[in-house]
């Protein structure tokens, strides 16, 4: 006869087993080569991808889906926040010009990064060429802007971009 407390103990393994995710997910270890290849912080780089619930259980490709979403959120904040500023300079031309100028930028940046996501979808991880021009949009966005705000937004998309393609990168070298 099983007796309670081995019942109680046989119900928690089973629980926990079902709540505890196994990670079958890229290592810290590749994560760590990935961001250093290529990322300008490769800290900050596996930060942000850990910052995913979804990194602990993806494989490569499912990693690239995820760097790709994440850069694309990152893009959605940066085009929000640059139509607010616009929004809001309307005493000051030049400036109203500039971010007006990012919007548009931010709004391409995201058509590339969506070309991107559909190709990583169907498996083609050689062709980065639409993050390395977005990464070249996000550089240029807000460079006469004298603004910490700008600067950090155009850091965080630069290195989001770089993630992106670090990751798409190493997938095709080892898919090769």
């Amino acid at each position: 006869m099983v007796s309670y407390s081995s019942a109680i103990s046989a119900l928690f393994v089973v629980i926990a087993s079902l709540i505890i995710p196994t990670s079958n997910g890229v290592s810290n270890k590749i994560l760590t080569k990935i961001c250093s290849r290529l990322t300008p912080d490769p800290d900050q780089c596996v930060t942000i991808l850990q910052s995913d619930l979804r990194t602990a259980s993806a494989n490569l490709p499912e990693l690239s889906l995820i760097s790709l979403d994440l850069t694309g959120r990152q893009a959605n904040h940066n085009l929000k926040t640059f139509r607010e500023l616009s929004k809001n300079a309307t005493h000051e031309p030049k400036l109203k010009n500039d971010f007006d100028a990012c919007v548009r930028v931010y709004k391409d940046i995201k058509l590339k990064i969506k070309a991107a996501y559909l190709l990583s979808k169907k498996g083609q991880y050689r062709n980065v060429s639409d993050l390395s021009q977005a990464k070249e949009l996000a550089f240029r966005c807000g460079r006469d802007i004298n603004s910490l705000v700008v600067n950090e937004l155009g850091s965080s998309m630069v290195l989001r971009l770089y993630t992106s393609i670090s990751i798409n990168r190493y997938i095709a070298r080892t898919n090769a």
